[in-house]
C-alpha cells in the first residue's frame, strides 16, 4: 500500500512537471512548486569527517583521560585517528539522524613506570544531537612494566563539543 502511494505522489510530480514544461505562462508557479516539493524532502544526516573525530576525541582525553585511567597521564595533542567505521545510525521518522561511529587510532601518555606512544585505543562516539555526545574510550590494560594486557580498560562519558 505504502509504495502506491508513492507511486501515485511521483506520478503527480511527473505530470506537473511535464505540464509546466510545455506551458511558459505557468513557469513561475511551476518553479515555486518544484521548489517547495523539494525543500519538504527529508535527508539522512550527514556523517561528519574524521578530522572531526580526532578534535572530539582530543578534546575528551584533554577533560577526562586523567581520571578514567589511574596512573596514566595523557599528553596533550597526541591523539591520532586513523579509522572511522559507522556502527548504526540513529534513525527518527524514517531517517538517520545522526550516527554512532566507531574511531580507531593512537595516543601517548606517561605511565607509572614509563612513558607510553602510539598506543592503540577504540572509541565509540555517539551523535546525541544538540552538539552532544557520548563517548566510551577504550584503551588496552598496561603491566607494571608498562606492556600491554590482553584486556581494556573502558570510560564512558557525555560530553559538549561543537566546531
Amino acid at each position: 500500500m505504502r509504495r502506491l502511494a508513492s507511486f501515485v505522489c511521483i506520478l503527480a510530480v511527473l505530470a506537473h512537471i511535464s505540464s509546466c514544461s510545455g506551458n511558459k505562462s505557468n513557469r513561475s508557479s511551476c518553479d515555486s512548486y518544484e521548489t517547495e516539493y523539494a525543500s519538504e524532502e527529508v535527508k539522512d544526516a550527514e556523517k561528519k569527517p574524521l578530522l572531526f573525530y580526532q578534535r572530539l576525541l582530543e578534546q575528551f582525553c584533554q577533560r577526562y583521560y586523567n581520571g578514567c585511567y589511574s596512573g596514566r597521564e595523557y599528553h596533550y595533542n597526541s591523539l591520532i585517528a586513523d579509522e572511522m567505521d559507522v556502527v548504526q545510525g540513529n534513525w527518527e521518522n524514517g531517517h538517520v539522524v545522526s550516527w554512532e561511529m566507531m574511531i580507531t587510532g593512537r595516543h601517548s601518555f606517561d605511565g607509572r613506570y614509563r612513558n607510553v606512544n602510539d598506543s592503540p585505543f577504540t572509541a565509540f562516539v555517539n551523535d546525541l544531537g544538540n552538539d552532544s555526545y557520548e563517548v566510551t574510550f577504550a584503551i588496552k590494560r598496561i603491566d607494571i612494566f608498562g606492556d600491554e594486557m590482553g584486556d581494556e580498560e573502558i570510560a564512558t562519558r557525555t560530553m559538549s563539543y561543537s566546531e
